[in-house]
């Protein structure tokens, strides 16, 4: 078994496109550059190639339709120079930090068992493409999804100005206006009340123009651990996106099903906690 190698087109033909596995082949098609990257990296640094065999003993252990025991991947795997640790070892990093989606580690009684399935493990590749995401992306989204959660329940607002960047960015008139202050602006501030000054007294700071309509701003301050949840939420719908877009596969199986990504991946909507995420509302005073 431990010449059968997932990175060899033909033999991968032969063990699966012979057989009928059509889904399945196209799953490990998938996985078979990031198996080829973690073998190439571990090479480079004196390591052996264990990333590729392991999978395609997981792989070949799995067509007999059901997860296969560890300790019967590690024994497949091992040579006199590779000891079962270093089987081991690497199926947790593959499972753990590699993007190998079709990969799965399950229990079955008390057993830990590998088994190469047609669907991905969606959630765990997005928490990895999660630390990709910037968080300049991700507050980008999160500040639409929070206009458009406010345009449902601030109609009482004659304007609603989200994470605006200064006094001017919010007019001066006698319509009732809702401010969402920035949260990254009030992290760490001391005093958060110099901040609802600046925005009261100035219309135009830059110009030193005075703000006539000061009673008719409504302060929102976010909270910040509630801030940093979404921030994370909308990180991670971003990565949902990238993986649904790369993978042609998965996009298919959802077209056919006619279902929703959101419904597929089991997310729970953002938007509604957006909209809660600034309790605190500070009406504006006027500084006579």
């Amino acid at each position: 078994m431990s010449d059968i190698d997932v990175l060899d087109r033909d033999i991968l033909s032969e063990l699966l496109d012979r057989h009928g596995y059509v889904g399945l082949r196209r799953a490990v098609d998938a996985d078979l550059e990031e198996l080829k990257r973690i073998d190439e990296e571990n090479i480079s640094r004196g390591f052996p190639r264990l990333a590729a065999p392991s999978y395609s003993a997981a792989l070949v252990l799995s067509l007999a339709g059901r997860p296969a025991p560890a300790d019967q991947v590690v024994l497949a795997t091992a040579r006199p120079e590779v000891g079962p640790r270093s089987v081991g070892s690497m199926l947790d990093w593959v499972i753990e930090r590699g993007r190998v989606g079709h990969l799965h580690r399950v229990a079955v009684g008390d057993r830990i068992c590998y088994v190469v399935k047609e669907r991905a493990n969606w959630r765990r590749l997005a928490r990895l493409e999660v630390q990709r995401v910037p968080e300049d992306e991700a507050r980008q989204l999160l500040k639409i999804l929070l206009e458009r959660a406010v345009r449902r329940w601030g109609r009482i607002f004659r304007a609603v100005y989200v994470w605006p960047s200064s006094p001017a960015a919010v007019r001066d008139n006698e319509a009732l206006k809702a401010v969402f202050l920035d949260p990254a602006t009030l992290r760490g501030a001391k005093e958060v009340g110099r901040i609802f000054d600046f925005y009261l007294r100035y219309a135009d700071s830059a110009r030193q123009q005075l703000r006539n309509y000061r009673n008719t701003l409504v302060f929102f301050v976010s909270d910040e651990r509630a801030y940093a949840g979404v921030l994370n939420d909308a990180k991670f719908l971003i990565a949902c996106d990238r993986l649904l877009s790369a993978r042609e596969a998965y996009t298919k199986w959802v077209t056919r099903y006619s279902i929703s990504p959101s419904v597929a991946l089991g997310l729970r909507p953002v938007a509604p906690r957006t909209a809660v995420i600034a309790p605190s509302v500070v009406p504006g005073v006027s500084l006579g």
